[in-house]
């Protein structure tokens, strides 16, 4: 069985079948020189999948069935993108959206049908995701869920004039370094959301206001899968209250 946006379909569809990759399909960037045997390579992504869902549909008469196939089509038809849950990994969602043709036959009162759902992120998240939380400037080791890198939400909060706040991170594959040097006042935020490259200043009425140009460098932090050792380091008469990593992890 599945959940897609929020709906349980366990009690809407008997699922037979549901085809997935082992791997999301890997987009390749390589070169091909006339005269040299193979092609050079110079890049790897995970490409964006299908999901393929068999289902059936019974129920006391015609009417009813079509009662259900239209309640059916109308909690499947999204416009963009949404959580997608298998009901053998309830721990883990990805999201996508409906795509192609969704094929339906009936016979009196038994429908069978297939969905296909284009999953635009070709990773897995967790339902529950590592939030960790920490109150001072020393380093601090924890381990996180997934086996792919991902890229976290860093939240501090504090007290600065003209001072400096610098996250650093080490893992098995990634060790980066940001510093901001600049205002942070009390009940605000500084957020650096590595998945979306960007970092602000989030005010107590709720406004954002960036500070990228306040960044020593745009080398966003990357958690490593397994163990990762993070710490907030302040200067120049910078305070820290603490600080939140929100880790967005994720599987392959």
């Amino acid at each position: 069985m599945f959940t897609f946006n929020g709906t349980d379909f366990t009690n809407l569809v008997q699922v037979q079948d549901i085809t997935r990759p082992l791997l999301a399909p890997q987009k390749l960037t390589t070169v091909s020189i006339e005269g040299r045997a193979g092609s050079i390579f110079f890049d790897k992504v995970a490409d964006s999948y299908e999901i393929e869902i068999e289902f059936s549909v019974k129920a006391n008469s015609v009417a009813e069935l079509r009662t259900a196939v239209r309640d059916l089509s109308d909690k499947l038809d999204t416009d963009e993108p949404q959580q997608l849950i298998i009901n053998d990994e309830l721990d883990k969602y990805t999201y996508a959206v409906l795509s192609g043709d969704s094929e339906f036959n009936t016979l009196y009162t038994l429908g069978q049908g297939k969905i296909k759902f284009f999953v635009t992120d070709p990773f897995w998240y967790a339902v529950n995701d590592d939030v960790i939380t920490y109150t001072d400037t020393s380093s601090h080791t924890f381990s996180r869920q997934g086996n792919a890198v991902s890229y976290p939400t860093i939240e501090i909060t504090g007290t600065s004039t003209t001072g400096t706040f610098t996250f650093t991170n080490s893992g098995s594959n990634t060790n980066t370094s940001m510093k901001y040097t600049g205002a942070l006042a009390s009940g605000e935020k500084l957020i650096i959301d590595s998945e979306n490259l960007t970092a602000y200043i989030l005010k107590t009425n709720g406004t954002q206001v960036s500070v990228l140009n306040k960044l020593d460098n745009l080398d966003f932090p990357v958690l490593s899968k397994g163990n990762n050792t993070v710490r907030v380091l302040t200067g120049g008469g910078a305070t820290l209250t603490n600080y939140k990593v929100t880790c967005n992890s994720r599987w392959k």
